[in-house]
């Protein structure tokens, strides 16, 4: 009910109530935003005022509560849930088009982005299948293959020598790995 109420407690920051539209660019704990007109690839992450986190928009924007939201519509019936993940995805797409913006910076959290997505989409497979709103899935689907796309692109691979993102390529190929079952057929 606090994701509905789009109430997040990230990274330490406690409760924080976001407003009635998520920005899905702001570090909400420092207040600083991020440009979602920028290409990813031009993004300095490490070239921002003290205090900023990036992590703080990539951590929201992994969208790890889909999964509450598509449980909780499982144990309540609740529709509720379901209508607020359409509301936060139809955001969320509205303000990160493939590529840029701070959102599309980590290839890994693209792919647990995608991997969250994916397991929410399986959660509301009933709802979306009498979902009278053809245009939802398309554009959920075209956003998961985009997610795709762009992780094939940025695969965070630094060498067998080289341990630094190890677990941002595993993170990747999971991705792509979830991402390539889904389409699978």
């Amino acid at each position: 009910d606090q994701g509905c109420s789009h109430v997040f407690d990230l990274l330490g920051s406690g409760p924080c109530p976001l407003g009635a539209e998520i920005d899905w660019h702001r570090d909400f704990k420092s207040g600083h935003r991020w440009s979602p007109a920028d290409h990813h690839l031009r993004i300095r992450w490490d070239d921002v005022p003290d205090g900023t986190d990036i992590k703080v928009p990539w951590e929201l924007s992994r969208c790890q509560h889909f999964a509450t939201f598509g449980l909780a519509d499982w144990i309540t019936g609740d529709q509720k849930y379901y209508h607020e993940f359409k509301d936060q995805v139809a955001q969320w797409l509205t303000a990160n088009p493939c590529g840029f913006g701070v959102n599309w910076v980590c290839a890994m959290d693209v792919a647990i982005r995608a991997v969250n997505w994916l397991e929410a989409v399986m959660l509301f497979r009933h709802r979306l299948e009498a979902d009278d709103d053809p245009g939802f899935c398309a554009a959920l689907v075209e956003s998961l293959w985009l997610h795709g796309c762009h992780l094939a692109r940025n695969l965070e691979w630094q060498g067998p020598r080289t341990a630094t993102l190890n677990n941002h390529f595993l993170a990747d190929l999971t991705g792509l790995l979830a991402l390539g079952v889904f389409f699978s057929g």
